[in-house]
């Protein structure tokens, strides 16, 4: 039996930088489980307390709040780095975030999508972006806080789930 999480009216107080990891029923997210191995299919970088989310989706990263989640009864947890596990100094969070912001707009990368799915190395391309590899970028390259020790191709939803970093806040 498996247990999903279903928002509830007392949600912890969100704040920057914790990561939402979404697991839908829909056929194209349990594909993108299939795909790349992982019972979630989707992963954001919450920017703020209010909620909004950086999403990298289809066609173009996109800006939006948890609420929309709520509100379409989606299924997700929030993953929130552990104290203990590393300080992080708020100015390079709020560059970190910054840089999250500037993404929004930008295209999807349906070529690292593929070589994450086939777990082979496709080219990298700057300026395009999948959701695993936003969250990747965001805590393990802008902040260089060790999240995994998987490369970045590699990084799926499950394995932020997983990581030793965080600790899930709801």
């Amino acid at each position: 039996m498996t247990y999903t999480w279903r928002w509830k009216m007392e949600t912890p107080k969100l704040q920057a930088g914790d990561l939402i990891v979404t697991s839908g029923k829909k056929l194209h997210q349990r594909v993108i489980q299939w795909w790349t191995y992982s019972r979630f299919n989707h992963i954001g970088i919450i920017l703020n307390a209010e909620g909004d989310i950086l999403e990298a989706v289809f066609p173009k990263a996109r800006i939006r709040n948890i609420e929309e989640y709520r509100k379409a009864g989606e299924s997700f947890s929030i993953l929130r780095l552990k104290p203990s596990y590393a300080l992080v100094n708020p100015a390079k969070m709020a560059e970190a975030i910054e840089w999250a912001r500037r993404l929004e707009g930008k295209a999807y990368d349906w070529r690292g999508i593929i070589g994450l799915g086939l777990r082979c190395k496709l080219i990298n391309r700057k300026g395009f972006y999948f959701c695993s590899e936003t969250a990747y970028q965001f805590w393990q390259v802008k902040l260089d806080v060790e999240i995994t020790r998987q490369e970045e191709k590699y990084f799926t939803p499950q394995d932020a789930y997983e990581s030793v970093a965080f600790y899930i806040a709801n």
